[in-house]
């Protein structure tokens, strides 16, 4: 859920994304209720690795 929220929080360079904007999960979290914010951020940092590696490639 707070992924798909910060969807539209990554920061860019002109060589391809970066990574997502870190203090907007913390808002997000609050927002979603997350109990458990270190086992959130582990999986959020997954899932980011696998679409930076996706939208890196896209880009290139």
């Amino acid at each position: 859920m707070v992924f798909r929220a910060a969807s539209t929080q990554w920061r860019t360079s002109p060589g391809g994304v970066i990574g997502l904007d870190y203090s907007v999960l913390a808002w997000l979290m609050k927002v979603y209720d997350i109990a458990d914010e270190v086992t959130a951020i582990n999986d959020i940092q997954v899932m980011e690795r696998v679409a930076l590696n996706i939208l890196n490639k896209l880009q290139n």
